[in-house]
């Protein structure tokens, strides 16, 4: 991964074989301010430097051409590209508790849990609760599982919220899940969010985040 604006290597990794033969390779616990770089260029990015990356990719590979044996090593570059935030949370039952209706005086569900699609430009994609069998690009489906028990999502609701700036009209998608009296009062739930990404449709990925409801967070 490398900075444009500061023309320096972010991070970098040696592919294993056994990574090579499995085809993919997914950094998804690499975590950006645990790096030299950031300690490096801390100063700079407390006055508010970002970033600008690019993933850039170099492989050698071994040729044979007649009885002759060599290698090549191309590279590639891969450009960032928009995918939209998603956020997962339990609302507090009481909205005087909850800092996003308190101090970011944006509007809570209480006692329940909430999926954010947060600010896209889009205003089609497709979110839902449940399993589905073809997402299309962009679309997001969501379930919540209690002691291994997948809530059945029957009174959910998607709200859609919108603003505009600087001449676009931006979305926010909310997939809200009533948390069920049949639950204990207090208590830990799996909320379970699969997604189709937008600029690379080809990429279906699931992601679990485990959220204590109830109580006072």
């Amino acid at each position: 991964m490398w900075d444009r604006g500061l023309e320096e290597e972010i991070w970098s990794h040696d592919l294993t074989p056994e990574e090579l033969s499995r085809g993919e390779y997914a950094f998804s616990d690499y975590d950006l301010f645990s790096g030299d770089y950031v300690e490096k260029h801390l100063d700079q990015l407390r006055e508010g430097y970002e970033p600008d990356p690019v993933l850039e990719v170099t492989c050698t590979f071994r040729t044979e051409t007649g009885t002759e044996t060599g290698t090549e090593t191309v590279t590639e570059r891969a450009e960032p590209a928009y995918e939209p935030w998603i956020s997962v949370r339990y609302d507090l039952k009481d909205p005087s508790e909850d800092f996003l209706a308190y101090f970011m005086e944006q509007t809570t569900y209480p006692d329940c849990f909430v999926v954010r699609v947060e600010d896209t430009p889009y205003g089609n994609l497709y979110v839902a609760y449940g399993a589905a069998e073809d997402l299309p690009a962009g679309g997001v489906t969501v379930t919540v599982t209690v002691d291994g028990q997948t809530l059945p999502g029957d009174d959910c609701r998607l709200e859609t919220e919108t603003f505009a700036y600087e001449g676009t009209t931006f979305y926010t998608y909310l997939l809200i899940v009533p948390r069920p009296e049949s639950l204990p009062a207090e208590g830990k739930a799996q909320v379970i969010v699969t997604r189709r990404l937008l600029s690379y449709p080809d990429i279906v990925r699931t992601d679990v985040k485990e959220v204590s409801f109830g109580g006072e967070g």
